[in-house]
């Protein structure tokens, strides 16, 4: 998808300058050791020959086995004394959390940093539904300084969703979480599955206090995205046609894999079962319908989390809402396969390209 906003952009701005070089501070990352300095290289992406030449200015000197935060302010002061000239060189970032080198954890000492993230209700995300949605949701920043396996699980995540960390909302469960550490004297993790879908697992091993390796367990993970959804303002019978009145737009907690649909989309929409009120709308709650035919016109809505991008294209297949289906942009030649697209169908004549 990134590729694609690129050659977008590139196609609406074609007529612009050529861009200065560019150091982009990353969300999180893990020292490799603590007796060596932290380098700009180390926290951030270096795009271009200016910005690669500062790559060994000295961020922090100083040794530590905690978590340590860099602020983009300070990265500028240090350039700026380091004769960085802001005409070929543009800096882009927030807060850089610089952690401890990857060791085992004393398992221990962990079990009650790890369980204790029920202490403020408030700040607690919850689904409706099943017993696995009961689980709370909570932002990776929260559980960052928690130590033990709660900081190392979500400081993965975090280095695997970017910019995008501050919209995610992890859960688990934390009886699962203390059997598989029970009576382990260190535990270490590994990942299995995606950490930018819907769910993955860590895989929890470790020795005893007797030295013995201890059987591995499996700590299901839950990924939720926080997007503005429609939300049924009253209960809604089905057979309805659906008008944006009927609906509020609210942040909720989505599967990341899921179609987020807009008012414009379910406009004059026919329900397929009943939507209680509070309850927000899902594509399965929609009568199957085709919305897009092919060689229709279609609006392709391409959204990296920081930039939305809006330009007209053409359908290359039909779809139902929820549907992946063939596009390419209007501009491109329509002999040219290779300029085709995979588009999610969100809505009459509106695709939008996927995050992943």
């Amino acid at each position: 998808m990134n590729l694609l906003i690129s050659s977008i952009t590139i196609s609406l701005l074609a007529a612009g300058s050529a861009a200065a070089d560019v150091i982009r501070l990353r969300d999180s990352v893990r020292r490799a050791t603590v007796d060596q300095p932290v380098l700009l290289r180390d926290i951030a992406i270096l795009e271009g020959a200016v910005a690669e030449g500062f790559g060994g200015l000295v961020v922090r000197n100083e040794a530590r086995d905690d978590v340590i935060r860099i602020r983009v302010d300070e990265i500028r002061d240090l350039l700026g004394d380091a004769g960085a000239y802001w005409g070929e060189l543009s800096l882009e970032g927030g807060t850089t959390r610089v952690r401890p080198p990857a060791v085992r954890i004393d398992a221990g000492a962990a079990r009650g940093a790890d369980l204790d993230i029920d202490s403020n209700p408030r700040s607690v995300a919850k689904t409706a539904g099943s017993v696995e949605d009961s689980i709370d949701l909570r932002s990776p920043f929260e559980l960052l300084d928690r130590g033990g396996l709660v900081e190392e699980i979500a400081g993965r995540v975090i280095e695997a969703w970017g910019p995008d960390s501050e919209s995610i909302r992890i859960g688990f469960d934390p009886a699962r979480l203390a059997n598989a550490v029970a009576g382990l004297a260190t535990a270490e993790i590994s990942v299995q599955g995606d950490l930018r879908g819907d769910r993955f697992q860590v895989r929890i091993g470790g020795r005893r206090s007797d030295g013995r390796v201890s059987r591995a367990r499996l700590l299901p993970v839950r990924v939720r995205l926080i997007e503005l959804v429609p939300v049924a303002a009253r209960e809604l019978r089905p057979g309805r046609r659906l008008d944006a009145s009927d609906f509020t737009l609210e942040p909720r907690p989505v599967r990341p894999s899921s179609v987020v649909l807009d008012l414009d989309s379910i406009e004059d929409r026919q329900l397929q079962t009943a939507l209680a009120g509070g309850h927000a709308l899902e594509v399965v709650h929609l009568r199957p319908e085709i919305v897009v035919d092919r060689r229709d016109d279609v609006l392709v809505i391409a959204d990296d989390g920081h930039v939305s991008i809006h330009v007209r294209g053409i359908a290359i297949e039909k779809g139902r809402v929820g549907d992946t289906i063939q596009c390419r942009l209007r501009t491109s030649d329509p002999r040219d396969r290779t300029a085709w697209f995979d588009a999610e169908v969100v809505g009459p004549g509106r695709v939008r390209l996927p995050r992943n």
